[in-house]
């Protein structure tokens, strides 16, 4: 059986964009991560994902540059697949938060999604 864990909000600085002037200084990105994974009840922590640990690792985030969204979000995805066996798959939804645009826009978004091999 599944179990579905939800990381909402994770706000990132990263050094993403299309330009070297776009890439010159942190944006703000924001992660939802959806996560199905295999429970095991009688098993404590080490029957779950640990939450706290995935987050630290998605904060690695921060040290590395994108060109783009999707490169980011595929990353964020393939980090979360390979941080615990126990995880089956995973949807990334990342979002640039006021992108450099010549009209206002709040967020631009990408979906990621992988599933591990059976």
């Amino acid at each position: 059986m599944e179990t579905r864990l939800f990381l909402s909000g994770l706000r990132l600085p990263v050094r993403i964009g299309w330009t070297p002037e776009e890439r010159s200084r942190p944006q703000t990105v924001v992660l939802e991560v959806e996560i199905g994974f295999r429970y095991e009840e009688d098993r404590g922590l080490a029957g779950t994902v640990d939450y706290g640990g995935l987050v630290e690792a998605l904060g690695d985030l921060r040290g590395r540059e994108f060109a783009l969204l999707e490169e980011m979000a595929a990353a964020a995805a393939d980090l979360v697949i390979g941080f615990s066996p126990r995880v089956m798959r995973v949807r990334v939804r990342a979002g640039k938060v006021d992108p450099p645009l010549p009209l206002p826009l709040r967020m631009a978004s990408v979906e990621v999604e992988r599933v591990r091999d059976a």
